[in-house]
């Protein structure tokens, strides 16, 4: 099954063949991607609210914030959903629709997603320019700021360290402890895309162009798809093949 949501604020689930399986209605835009849980329900964000719904389509529970949720929730080792709001807090739900914790943060969240690294640390964006670290009970481990808003999500390199783009056409890696270690400036527009990471340790990050690094930040190559910024973050297959939907419509397959 294939599932989305859509800015006339509903979640689809498609069958294969691409006729429609079910939807449901949320109160607002879906922006956010769903996530799913080992207890088999879809985890998504649409309006201002977090929503849990049941493998048949149905409402299990949601939970509001005071915001937009257009980010996408993440998942810990428990089950706890960890979702941003554009009310500037980061909130922990249990699998029950219960509140765990929040964090409040200096800024809204906008588009940036939770990382959430082995030790159930989360890491992630605001709108202010700021990557945090919290812990697993939700506690502020560090913030570090960067040059710009940041739309885009964390990753984790294969050395394990953050990354993160930026509107100030910067992608940054932090170490675990939030000092910084490189950063690498693109042209033309900022990265909003989320950066990628191949099994050989590239980062693949995509702003005007789609641009290769290595695990130091090195630039390795670029290419563009003349086209505007890219907003879409890039995927890599276990072949190596880097797949990127671009602005003209075109979803594009690199070859490196």
């Amino acid at each position: 099954m294939i599932f989305c949501g859509s800015m006339n604020g509903k979640l689809y689930a498609i069958k294969p063949d691409g006729t429609e399986e079910w939807s449901y209605t949320c109160a607002g835009e879906v922006r956010s991607s769903p996530v799913f849980g080992t207890n088999g329900k879809i985890y998504v964000g649409g309006g201002s609210n977090l929503y849990s719904i049941n493998p048949d389509g149905t409402l299990d529970w949601w939970y509001p914030t005071a915001g937009a949720v257009w980010s996408s929730p993440a998942l810990d080792a428990d089950g706890n959903i960890v979702v941003g709001s554009s009310d500037k807090k980061v909130y922990a739900i249990r699998p029950d629709g219960t509140k765990y914790w929040s964090y409040t943060t200096a800024d809204p969240i906008t588009y940036s997603s939770p990382l959430i690294d082995e030790d159930g640390n989360v890491y992630i964006g605001t709108q202010g320019g700021y990557v945090y670290s919290l812990t697993a009970a939700g506690s502020f481990n560090w913030r570090y700021l960067t040059g710009g808003e940041l739309e885009s999500s964390p990753a984790l390199s294969q050395s394990s360290r953050v990354l993160i783009g930026c509107d100030d056409r910067k992608v940054y890696c932090l170490d675990r402890d939030g000092d910084f270690q490189w950063s690498f400036e693109g042209y033309y527009s900022g990265f909003r895309s989320s950066p990628a990471v191949g099994g050989d340790g590239i980062i693949y990050c995509a702003a005007y162009d789609l641009y290769a690094l290595d695990d130091n930040g090195a630039f390795q190559w670029a290419i563009s798809f003349g086209n505007p910024s890219v907003l879409s973050s890039a995927s890599v297959s276990v072949d190596g093949a880097v797949y990127i939907a671009g602005a003209n419509g075109n979803l594009n397959k690199v070859c490196p």
